[in-house]
C-alpha cells in the first residue's frame, strides 16, 4: 500500500486500481465497497481516503463459511457516492452500476446529538478545541464542533468595548456549523425557548470570558 506521503494523485490512482481489481458496486444501489479478511488493511484505506478528501462509512465485520468448516470473519467499507466520480471506477461494469444509482437520497455526514442519559460512570472528560475552526473530525468519520462559547444557539457575542484587546472569538452566522439550525417558526434556537428570561440568557462561558479579560486588565494597570 502506498505511504501517506505520496502525492494524492499517486493515492488516488492507487485506490481506484485496488477498487477496480478487489473492489464491488452494488447493482441495485451503487454503493462502492471494498473487502478483505484483514480489518487493519482497510483502516489503512480508510487513512489514505482522508488524505485525498474520500469519505467513507465504518468498517463492518461479517461472518462467512470459507473454505474450512467454521466461520471466518470478511471486513467491509462503503464509500461515500457523493465523493465519487464515474472515471474513478476503471472497470466498465462498476462504472455502469455507480451511472445507474448516481443519484445520492441521501448521504450522512453529519450527526446531532438527540439525547443525553447518565450512564453512573465518572470518568476525564476532555474538550478539544480547535482554534479558527471550532470543528473537527471523531472515530466513524463524524465531524463535530466546539461552540464557541458553549450554546447550542446561534447568539451575538460580538459585543461593543472599548477594551483593547478583548479576545473574542468569532461571531455565529447563519449556517455555521457551532449551533443548531433554527428555520423560522421551528422549535430550536432561541426562539424555541419559553420565556423571555430563558431567551436573553448570555451564554456562561462568554460571561466568564468578560470577567477574565477585565480581570486582566486591571491587573496590568
Amino acid at each position: 500500500m502506498p505511504s501517506t506521503q505520496c502525492s494524492n494523485d499517486e493515492i488516488y490512482s492507487w485506490l481506484a486500481g485496488y477498487l477496480a481489481a478487489d473492489g464491488t458496486v452494488d447493482v441495485h444501489n451503487g454503493q462502492v465497497t471494498l473487502s478483505s479478511a484483514k480489518k487493519d488493511d482497510l483502516l489503512y484505506i480508510r487513512v489514505l481516503c482522508r488524505k485525498i478528501g474520500m469519505g467513507t462509512y465504518d468498517v463492518t465485520e461479517y461472518r462467512r463459511k470459507g473454505l474450512g468448516k467454521t466461520d471466518t470473519p470478511i471486513y467491509t467499507m462503503t464509500f461515500m457516492k457523493s465523493d465519487i466520480d464515474s472515471m474513478f471506477l476503471l472497470r466498465n461494469s462498476h462504472r455502469a452500476n455507480f451511472n445507474r444509482h448516481a443519484q445520492c437520497k441521501h448521504q450522512a455526514r453529519r450527526w446531532r446529538v438527540v439525547a443525553v442519559e447518565a450512564t453512573g460512570r465518572v470518568e476525564p472528560v476532555y474538550c478539544a478545541d480547535v482554534q479558527g475552526f471550532h470543528n473537527f473530525i471523531i472515530e466513524g468519520d463524524i465531524v463535530t464542533h466546539n461552540c464557541q462559547y458553549g450554546d447550542t444557539r446561534q447568539k451575538p457575542t460580538d459585543i461593543w468595548t472599548n477594551h483593547p484587546d478583548p479576545k473574542f472569538l468569532p461571531p455565529c452566522k447563519p449556517g455555521s456549523p457551532c449551533h443548531e439550525a433554527a428555520p423560522r417558526g421551528s422549535r430550536t434556537g432561541t426562539q424555541g425557548r419559553d420565556g423571555h428570561v430563558n431567551r436573553s440568557l448570555i451564554p456562561e462561558k462568554l460571561c466568564e470570558h468578560i470577567v477574565d479579560i477585565c480581570e486582566e486588565y486591571i491587573n496590568k494597570e
